[in-house]
């Protein structure tokens, strides 16, 4: 999928298609794909920082649809960053680990094992 998107041009995945309050274009979501897991797995199941908050160019961001004026570039060097987080993650996982009982960062109400969380992925 990134070489597809790569190869589109960048008024393209930039124009404004969507007509919803946090995705406007295709840029929106493309950082809304790895926010999600990277809130999720960070946030929710590890309790760290999120990637995003590491990348000076995203960490002042909130989930708005303000990536029109990203470089695609910067949306995903961070989805690989995401990626490789997850998969470093996910090989060190073990029994008791998905077993543990998560509390969603933001809908503490909420709780899933690490497995049921990741299912849902």
């Amino acid at each position: 999928m990134r070489a597809t998107l790569e190869g589109v041009p960048d008024d393209v995945l930039s124009r404004p298609l969507l007509d919803g309050s946090r995705f406007h274009c295709i840029k929106d979501l493309v950082f809304h794909v790895p926010v999600v897991e990277d809130s999720w797995i960070h946030e929710d199941i590890l309790r760290d920082p999120p990637v995003w908050k590491t990348i000076s160019a995203l960490k002042d961001t909130e989930w708005e649809p303000v990536y029109a004026g990203f470089v695609l570039e910067t949306l995903l060097d961070y989805w690989r960053l995401v990626e490789q987080s997850t998969l470093a993650y996910l090989a060190a996982l073990t029994d008791d680990e998905l077993k543990r009982i998560v509390i969603l960062h933001d809908a503490p109400e909420e709780r899933f094992t690490v497995d049921g969380l990741l299912c849902t992925l």
